[in-house]
């Protein structure tokens, strides 16, 4: 009896080898698709369960991260279904087929689900467990009332604060009265007969419009000069004060990861599991807010909403 257990579990273990080495290079790619999709879909409902009960403005943080997680997890499956294919029509008709063949005979997809899951994938569900455990630490530090940082800052916490740039060296400002002076004239000896008078008046008057001119040149270079350089004050100000306060965000992000750290792991890895376990067994075409209404085929659903 025990050997006939042993030849039935070889003969299982043939079987899903063969099915692995079946699964062409487009079909897996498809696959992993799919199972992304998924993923994004289940994350966006295990958010919005979690935020339930708190108030207008957490849930709509809450919301807002979870719809920017699934938009640059449909960019990554977008990408790739359009290396395959680059005629977006023909692939989504490709890809609308195939996830409807997989969800017609989920049994015979599930060798390649559970292969794509511990290798493709594998990366996209660590993330999606981190993702969902910093959801519900935040969740948690307000619930507490806490001091936490706005959820954008907390889930950005990792990258860090950009170092602040230098600001330029302020540069000494025009001394308005010094500049203002006209030139000395350059004394000219003026001839007492009549016709050297008459040139002497004209060219006293002749300078006298040039320094009028120069003059006003001047201090309409001054005007410009100070406004520049109070526009670059009040840049200046405004880029510290945002830098200011990025790094008050971070700080308060990094307390609270400090506070939590040990249950901020155990969230991550509990979340990772629960995620791997549903995406590789398969999400139903009931139970997923994805799939589209009732009436429309899951496939074509599935592939509109990613390639469209």
């Amino acid at each position: 009896m025990k050997r006939l257990a042993m030849s039935v579990f070889a003969a299982a273990t043939m079987v899903a080898g063969a099915a692995y080495a079946a699964a062409s290079g487009p079909e897996r790619e498809m696959m992993a698709s799919l199972m992304r999709i998924e993923l994004a879909s289940q994350v966006e409902s295990d958010a919005a369960k979690m935020s339930e009960g708190f108030d207008d403005g957490t849930r709509a943080a809450v919301a807002e991260a979870a719809d920017g997680y699934r938009a640059r997890i449909y960019d990554v499956v977008r990408t790739a279904l359009l290396k395959l294919n680059p005629d977006a029509d023909a692939i989504e008709s490709e890809f609308a087929a195939f996830i409807d063949a997989a969800a017609a005979s989920p049994q015979e997809y599930a060798p390649l689900r559970a292969e794509i899951a511990k290798t493709a994938v594998k990366g996209d569900i660590s993330a999606a467990g981190k993702f969902l455990g910093d959801i519900q630490t935040w969740l948690e530090a307000i619930r507490r009332g806490d001091d936490a940082p706005p959820l954008d800052a907390w889930l950005a916490r990792d990258r860090g604060v950009k170092s602040a740039k230098q600001s330029p060296k302020k540069k000494k400002r025009p001394n308005s009265l010094r500049d203002s002076e006209a030139p000395a004239a350059e004394f000219v000896e003026a001839n007492d007969d009549a016709s050297g008078s008459l040139r002497s008046f004209g060219a006293a008057r002749h300078a006298r419009r040039e320094r009028v001119l120069k003059e006003a040149e001047a201090g309409m270079a001054q005007v410009s000069e100070q406004r520049r350089i109070a526009d670059e004050e009040a840049n200046a100000m405004k880029t510290a004060a945002a830098q200011a306060e990025a790094s008050a965000m971070q700080a308060r992000a990094e307390r609270l990861a400090a506070i939590d750290n040990e249950a901020l792991v155990q969230r991550q890895n509990s979340w990772s599991t629960r995620i791997k376990n549903v995406v590789g067994a398969g999400l139903s075409a009931a139970g997923s807010s994805f799939f589209g209404t009732v009436g429309h085929s899951v496939g074509d659903a599935a592939a509109r909403r990613v390639l469209r």
